[in-house]
């Protein structure tokens, strides 16, 4: 039972708490994930010159750091739908907790099937129509 007490309030205070660090700490995130950007290597796009349904994803990731919603969609929007899926999970399981469970997020095959189809057709299309690709961010970097 005490097991049960506490993994109910962990589910209700570490989430926000960790926001709420990452709010305070914006800046050093900032710069890590600038850092970390530098690094990164897709091979696919080095080789071919085809992006990856990843490639941008660190710069919509630093755009969201800066609170610039719309540059990060135009980044790579699957970033965004992950933040937005995280938080219904994390809705659902605060729900739960309190004793009045909810489902936010959809559960059926056809949804999660139609999701991944649209993916797929960004990450086809998006290397036909440059205005799709990612933007060049260098004051970013």
């Amino acid at each position: 039972m005490e097991l049960k007490r506490i993994g109910r309030y962990a589910v209700i205070w570490v989430p926000p708490t960790l926001l709420l660090a990452a709010f305070l700490f914006r800046t050093e995130l900032f710069g890590l994930a600038v850092k970390i950007g530098r690094y990164m290597f897709c091979p696919l796009y080095a080789f071919t010159g085809i992006l990856c349904p990843g490639c941008g994803g660190t710069r919509a990731t630093l755009a969201l750091l800066q609170g610039d919603l719309l540059l990060s969609l135009r980044c790579n929007p699957s970033v965004v739908c992950i933040v937005i899926g995280l938080l219904l999970f994390y809705a659902e399981a605060l729900c739960k907790a309190l004793g009045k469970p909810r489902k936010l997020v959809p559960r059926s095959l056809g949804f999660w099937l139609c999701m991944i189809a649209v993916l797929l057709i960004w990450s086809v299309a998006r290397n036909f129509f440059s205005v799709l690709q990612p933007p060049v961010m260098a004051n970013l970097c």
